[in-house]
């Protein structure tokens, strides 16, 4: 017999009913707070409650909910996926601040995302004159592709994955951009890149501690690009260093690379 998973209201607070064998537990939703609070801090501040987890079943798209930037001061709280969330990102930025005349910035700073392995992308898309501190990603990654950190500063960046998640650590594409401190460990299953450059241009990478991936540490089309004090000890890391043949990367640098006993 199919469960039915109704949405049930009280004291105005949605909860999303899940299974759990033959009980339906209620859990809270806080999507509706979470949007309104970020819609009503466009070009201002939101403030998170200290230590508190809010859980989400469905993407936050910051560029429509804060098209004039923001700052989100998370003093340690968590955005979290409930279970059977709906998308595969948590949170995006598509448009957000990367064309005329969006240019007033993002700030996230002392916040957790947490994709409860239900989610691939944690944070997704195209982000400009953008900063990120203390930002915590677990069980899920940062992930670019073919998107852009422009003009943005990612410090004190941790991403923990999950035996679900088998995407790259952190795929940049980095310009005019700074990366300070970040560790990335996705417990030993990546089947890519534990940090994978991706058609960086003047950018620098400095403080990097990476634990696993197929290719540990990867580059592809980059140019100007400085790498600082990367260790590398990942048990599961088989090439550490892999410079496409066809890609056009030069001014490439790298000073105090530890490998470990990885495979070369």
């Amino acid at each position: 017999m199919k469960i039915k998973r109704p949405t049930y209201w009280i004291a105005c607070v949605p909860l999303v009913a899940v299974a759990m064998g033959n009980d339906i537990v209620a859990q809270r939703d806080d999507s509706n707070e979470v949007e309104r609070m970020l819609r009503q801090a466009d070009g201002s501040i939101v403030q998170l409650d200290a230590g508190r987890t809010y859980s989400l079943s469905r993407k936050i798209q910051l560029d429509e909910l804060c098209p004039h930037g923001f700052e989100v001061r998370g003093t340690n709280a968590v955005l979290k996926a409930v279970p059977k969330f709906r998308h595969n990102v948590l949170l995006t930025s598509t448009r957000l601040l990367r064309d005329a005349p969006y240019a007033a910035g993002a700030i996230i700073r002392d916040l957790t995302l947490d994709g409860n392995r239900s989610v691939g992308r944690c944070v997704f898309g195209n982000w400009q004159r953008t900063t990120l501190d203390n930002v915590t990603v677990r069980g899920g990654t940062i992930y670019q592709v073919n998107a852009v950190w422009h003009d943005a500063t990612l410090s004190n960046i941790s991403i923990q994955g999950n035996a679900t998640q088998r995407d790259n650590g952190f795929d940049c594409h980095l310009e005019n951009s700074t990366v300070y401190n970040i560790e990335v460990d996705m417990d030993g299953n990546l089947s890519t890149s534990a940090l994978w450059l991706n058609g960086c241009r003047n950018a620098n990478v400095i403080n990097v501690h990476l634990h696993d991936g197929r290719t540990a540490f990867g580059l592809e089309d980059c140019q100007d690009v400085n790498v600082i004090n990367m260790t590398v000890d990942g048990r599961h890391s088989f090439r550490v260093v892999n410079i496409l043949p066809a890609s056009s990367s030069k001014r490439i640098h790298f000073y105090n690379v530890d490998l470990q006993p990885t495979h070369i």
